[in-house]
């Protein structure tokens, strides 16, 4: 994803200035499970999103708990998607495969 020139401003509603912007490629939405997908969009509202056919991705730009406080005039910050699987303790025979969805910013 390129540089944001989109403001802030343009995407803050009064009170919510936890703005991020996130790029998901079109295989990847095709081949995640939905309820992967769906934890990755739980927390957000989404504002904008472009589809960007030289890169065979959406753009997305959201308000959100995961993403960092910014202030108005702000470029919007870019975030990259991290899924962790794994098992909580205890015996992995018995046990629902737990999935993590970590917002890191660039």
């Amino acid at each position: 994803m390129g540089k944001m020139t989109k403001k802030v401003k343009q995407y803050m509603t009064p009170g919510h200035n936890k703005v991020g912007a996130f790029t998901i490629s079109t295989e990847m939405l095709r081949e995640l499970p939905m309820s992967i997908v769906n934890k990755i969009f739980k927390d957000i509202i989404v504002v904008r999103a472009e589809m960007l056919l030289h890169k065979n991705a959406i753009e997305y730009i959201a308000n959100g708990e995961p993403f960092d406080e910014i202030g108005i005039g702000e470029q919007v910050p870019e975030y990259e998607i991290m899924i962790h699987e794994f098992f909580p303790s205890g015996n992995a025979l018995f046990l629902k495969k737990q999935i993590k969805i970590e917002w890191k910013r660039k």
